[in-house]
């Protein structure tokens, strides 16, 4: 088993590498790709005619969604690229939220990738891991409510959000004005939302993993519905049904108890639907020197790019035995062989259940592809970054 000294170790060799590499590069302006953090409290609805501003914990009055009318993209899917999401800051490193604002127009964004999540995602679903990978709970009496209903909730929220801002990429068959059928068209699939579970659908309607929270009648809020098939470091599995304290200590986040719980807590009871917020997480994912065989059918379309984004089987060993069996040894730091794994997370509160939805979409990108002067700002953040939070990440 590897130890902490282990992993700083190895975490100051890949920076070494990583410097040389960057020595060669050039540096120009890049435009920062996230707003600065703000209070906490800035994100909370202060309206006095708010009906659950007083509520009891577990109770929700459902509440008219506040989602203004989208922007429709008329460009070509395959000209839009991946977002260049670039977190990290030179410096010492801070365990915060980090939140910013959501700008409504980018609840979910597609890009050129999206086939190919599509049919990777479908591949993890008929795998034998499939059933793992997708949960809806049900009611815990006198505890929690099931996650069925924000799991409709969700999924009609995503459809209507998507074939509204991607015209191009989803057409809806409506009954009374509700959509009951999406049709994703650059794969050529249908997906009934009457018919199919509510979760999958949802999962197979983007690139983003989702989870669902709801808050219970003692005021935590538990992970209640859940889709989570390209997380790459955690499973599902682990953490559905747990609530939220639990879900941090158990993944041994740094600094929790005592900087990020209390007003974390705080945020979850005061978010509001008209208040989503969205935060970026990175860390510097090492792939084997060779590929990972993987252990699921491999798409024509989830090619080299998309390798070890749903499971670092390379760092972490075979998905079905985490926590079992010992992890291999670190790959060793090829420059070519290292990657920015970036998640772009939302945070919204569904206006008719309560619940609230995190997204968390994966960017993975070589680092030798890294936007020139980028090299230098995540040489800068990895300096920047203790041995209990490299342990962490």
């Amino acid at each position: 088993m590897l130890t902490s000294v282990d992993l700083f170790a190895f975490l100051i060799l890949s920076l070494i590498t990583l410097i040389v590499v960057l020595r060669q590069r050039q540096t120009v302006r890049v435009t920062r790709s996230s707003p600065p953090a703000a209070p906490l409290e800035s994100f909370t609805d202060q309206n006095d005619g708010d009906p659950n501003k007083d509520r009891r914990p577990g109770d929700w009055t459902p509440v008219k969604s506040p989602f203004p009318p989208v922007t429709p993209i008329t460009e070509s899917l395959d000209q839009i690229a991946p977002r260049p999401y670039r977190p990290y800051k030179p410096g010492r490193y801070h365990v915060t939220m980090g939140i910013h604002p959501m700008v409504w127009n980018s609840w979910i964004e597609l890009d050129r990738d999206f086939p190919a999540y599509y049919h990777l995602r479908a591949a993890r679903l008929a795998s034998p891991r499939g059933p793992k990978l997708i949960y809806t709970l049900p009611d815990r009496p006198h505890l929690v409510r099931g996650g069925a209903q924000a799991a409709r909730e969700l999924v009609h929220e995503l459809a209507e959000f998507l074939v509204g801002r991607y015209p191009g990429v989803y057409r809806a068959t409506r009954r009374a004005g509700e959509i009951v059928a999406v049709e994703v068209l650059p794969v050529g699939v249908t997906h009934d939302l009457g018919v199919e579970d509510p979760m999958m659908v949802a999962a197979m309607l983007t690139q983003d993993d989702l989870a669902i929270m709801i808050e219970g009648s003692d005021g935590q809020y538990y992970l209640q519905a859940g889709a989570v098939l390209l997380a790459g470091t955690w499973r599902l599995e682990d953490k559905v049904g747990l609530p939220l304290d639990t879900i941090h200590t158990s993944g041994h986040v740094p600094h929790y108890g005592d900087k990020l719980q209390p007003s974390l807590t705080r945020f979850f009871g005061r978010l509001s639907p008209s208040t989503p917020v969205a935060r970026n997480n990175w860390l510097i994912q090492v792939l084997p020197p060779t590929p990972v065989p993987a252990t699921w059918p491999q798409s024509s379309d989830a090619r080299e790019p998309l390798e070890e984004l749903a499971w670092a089987e390379g760092t972490f060993g075979p998905e079905d035995t985490l926590g079992t069996c010992p992890r291999p040894a670190p790959p060793e730091p090829l420059p070519e062989r290292m990657r920015l794994r970036v998640e772009h997370q939302t945070l919204r509160r569904l206006p008719r259940s309560g619940a609230i939805v995190f997204t968390i979409r994966v960017y993975m990108t070589p680092l030798e592809e890294l936007e020139p002067g980028e090299a230098g700002r995540l040489a800068a953040a990895v300096r920047g970054v203790k041995e209990q939070e490299v342990v962490y990440r």
